[in-house]
């Protein structure tokens, strides 16, 4: 919902609508807001309530991905020509980035945790 580079939003970045094309939101964006939402929303809130080892790796692997991405995304708005015609990074862009960091760090705490397998009887298929 907030603005990820001038007038464009997170939704316009996502669906590639007209304001992101006034702003020249790469593919770079795009695919930071389709992870984010992947992966720091969908899998995260799957690996919450399932409680399951796979589903907590899989939002720490996804997690890990976006970051790269958003930091990407913040570099190539950062890096762009002085024209003058299209704006830096906004707050959406940043705040994304840092909730990406967060919540690798937190199923990292997680994933890398996770108590021995205890020995026991076999399972039966």
């Amino acid at each position: 919902m907030l603005p990820h580079t001038g007038g464009a939003h997170g939704y316009d970045v996502l669906l590639r609508t007209a304001h992101a094309d006034a702003e020249s939101a790469g593919v770079l964006a795009t695919l930071f807001t389709a992870f984010t939402l992947t992966f720091t929303v969908v899998a995260a809130s799957i690996a919450r309530l399932v409680r399951r080892f796979r589903w907590a790796a899989l939002a720490l692997a996804g997690n890990g991905v976006t970051t790269v991405f958003g930091v990407l995304a913040i570099w190539a708005r950062q890096s762009l020509a002085p024209t003058g015609t299209v704006a830096g990074p906004s707050i959406g862009l940043y705040l994304g980035a840092v909730a990406a960091l967060l919540s690798t760090v937190l199923w990292a705490r997680v994933v890398f945790t996770r108590p021995p397998e205890q020995p026991g009887p076999a399972r039966r298929s």
